[in-house]
C-alpha cells in the first residue's frame, strides 16, 4: 500500500468513528413545551418539573431504533478493524474497498429507514393509547445524533472510491 493510500485510510475510519460516537449524541428533541430527548438507543430523556428522568422509548420506537443502532454499530465496527488491518499491512479481505462501500450503502439505508420507522411508530404508538394522534415530525426535530449515521457512511464511500481510484493510476 502506497503512502498516498494509507493517507486516505482515515477517511473511512473517522467516518466509523463518527457513526459509533453519533450513537450516544442526542437524535431527536422534543419542540413542544414538554421537553424530551430522544436517542437512537431507544433512550428517551424527560424533564418533569426541574429534574431529569431517564426510560426507554415505548417498544414501537424502541425496536427500530435499537435494532438500526446495533447494525450501523456493527458495520462501523467492521470498518474499523479493516482499516486497523490495512495500516498494519495485513488484508483482513481481498477487496477491502467494496466492503467499506458496502457498509456505507448499509448505514444510509439504515439510517434512512430508522427516520421513516420512527414516524411509523410514533403514530401506532399514539393511535394505541388514549393520546390524541399528532405528528412525529410537529413535534420532535433532529438533532446531530441522526445525522452523523449519514457523515459516517459517506465518508467511508469517499475513501473507499478514492483509494480504488489511486490504484488504478
Amino acid at each position: 500500500m502506497n503512502d498516498v493510500n494509507k493517507r486516505l485510510l482515515i477517511l473511512p475510519l473517522i467516518g466509523s468513528i463518527i457513526s459509533i460516537i453519533g450513537l450516544f449524541i442526542l437524535a431527536w428533541y422534543s419542540t413542544t413545551s414538554y421537553e424530551e430527548n430522544l436517542w437512537m438507543v431507544g433512550i428517551i430523556q424527560h424533564f418533569p418539573s426541574g429534574g431529569s428522568v431517564f426510560d426507554f422509548l415505548p417498544a414501537e420506537l424502541f425496536i427500530p431504533g435499537f435494532i438500526s443502532a446495533i447494525v450501523i454499530l456493527i458495520s462501523s465496527i467492521i470498518i474499523v478493524i479493516n482499516t486497523l488491518f490495512l495500516t498494519r499491512g495485513k488484508k483482513f479481505l481481498a477487496n477491502p474497498e467494496k466492503l467499506w462501500i458496502l457498509m456505507g450503502i448499509l448505514e444510509l439505508c439504515v439510517a434512512v429507514i430508522y427516520i421513516i420507522v420512527m414516524d411509523i411508530g410514533f403514530n401506532t404508538y399514539t393511535q394505541r393509547t388514549d393520546y390524541p394522534e399528532y405528528d412525529f415530525w410537529a413535534i420532535y426535530n433532529i438533532q446531530f445524533g441522526i445525522i452523523t449515521p449519514f457523515i459516517g457512511a459517506i465518508l467511508s464511500i469517499v475513501g473507499a472510491i478514492a483509494i480504488k481510484i489511486t490504484n488504478r493510476e
